[in-house]
């Protein structure tokens, strides 16, 4: 492996050079940003492959007269998810939703599409997306997103889309520890001090999603510098143009 692309070159290179130093030195860093990130700024040829095209642009359409959430989670493991893994939860959250002209799409990480399958279908206002699906051509639509620790919790900041982090089973570990060959703390932790985020609402429960939600609709600009804040930190071109840059560096270097 001789680049690895990073999506800027502040935070990412800190983060890569700290993490996985011996790959820092053998590699160079290409901050041209991620190429699946321009599917966040317009519809991508073929994007809607292994997709449910219909469902793309149903989402688009009701996002002209209906809040468009969406719930992204990574892997979830064993620890019981206090929406997913919840009934009571999920009506309680399908109930605040019919009354405020909002839906919620779930996109679960493929390693728990089983779980998803267990999820009641006939709740009027939430519909969980398969795991066939990339998320990405849907969060053109997202009015307000939720997510923990995934990637996409930073990708959304580059459309300055109203963030909520729902980090419920973080665990205590600070940026510090011992790190495997993927990034990750020995216990499963995050790289980054999670607290330095600050884009938006951060919720440890289903009452609070609902609360910051509602806020959100009374308010969508609200955190709207603190998520300008975050996407400088992390982006260097907060456009669409990704593909493009990385294709012209490797064709001005083929010789190389």
């Amino acid at each position: 492996m001789d680049y690895v692309l990073l999506p800027g070159s502040k935070k990412p290179r800190e983060l890569y050079e700290r993490t996985l130093p011996l790959w820092y030195q053998q590699t160079t860093p290409l901050p041209e940003g991620f190429p699946k990130n321009d599917a966040l700024f317009e519809r991508i040829e073929g994007e809607a492959i292994g997709c449910d095209v219909d469902l793309i642009e149903d989402v688009e359409h009701r996002s002209a007269t209906e809040t468009v959430v969406i719930y992204a989670p990574t892997n979830l493991k064993d620890e019981p998810n206090p929406l997913v893994d919840s009934d009571s939860n999920l009506h309680c959250v399908d109930s605040f939703l019919d009354e405020t002209d909002a839906h919620l799409y779930i996109k679960l990480h493929p390693k728990n599409y089983q779980r998803s399958l267990g999820i009641d279908v006939e709740l009027s206002n939430i519909t969980v997306l398969a795991d066939s699906m990339d998320l990405y051509p849907f969060l053109r639509s997202c009015d307000i997103f939720i997510s923990d620790y995934t990637t996409s919790i930073l990708d959304i900041h580059l459309l300055d889309i109203p963030v909520i982090y729902f980090p419920y089973d973080l665990q205590e570990e600070g940026p510090d520890g011992a790190f495997d060959e993927y990034g990750y703390t020995r216990r499963g932790s995050l790289a980054i001090d999670y607290s330095e985020l600050h884009g938006g609402y951060t919720v440890a429960d289903t009452d609070e999603l609902i609360d910051a939600v509602r806020l959100y609709l009374d308010d969508p600009s609200e955190f709207s510098e603190q998520r300008d804040r975050v996407r400088d930190m992390y982006f260097d071109y907060p456009d669409g143009n990704s593909s493009e840059r990385v294709c012209e560096f490797f064709l001005s270097h083929s010789d190389d």
